[in-house]
């Protein structure tokens, strides 16, 4: 009896840590600010697109990369 419970409860245990969710949506997007302080070096936006691998469906991921310039600061520059 001990025996089938623990077989009973081993299994329910298993089965509870089964993914059943996407961690990801197609669509989905993140922006990140990338700055050291108050200065803002840019942003970085990551998007979540469908895509298919080896006749299975992947989640393909596009990395956008924008830098900011600040030139009224001469950073940037190489004015004096």
């Amino acid at each position: 009896m001990k025996k089938h419970l623990f077989l009973l409860s081993l299994l329910i245990s298993f089965s509870s840590f089964a993914q059943k969710e996407s961690a990801y949506t197609i669509g989905e997007w993140f922006k990140f600010r990338i700055h050291y302080g108050l200065v803002t070096a840019g942003f970085a936006t990551l998007e979540v697109k469908e895509g298919v691998q080896n006749n299975k469906k992947v989640f393909h991921t596009i990395i956008f990369i924008s830098v900011c310039e600040d030139t009224d600061r001469g950073l940037g520059s190489n004015s004096n």
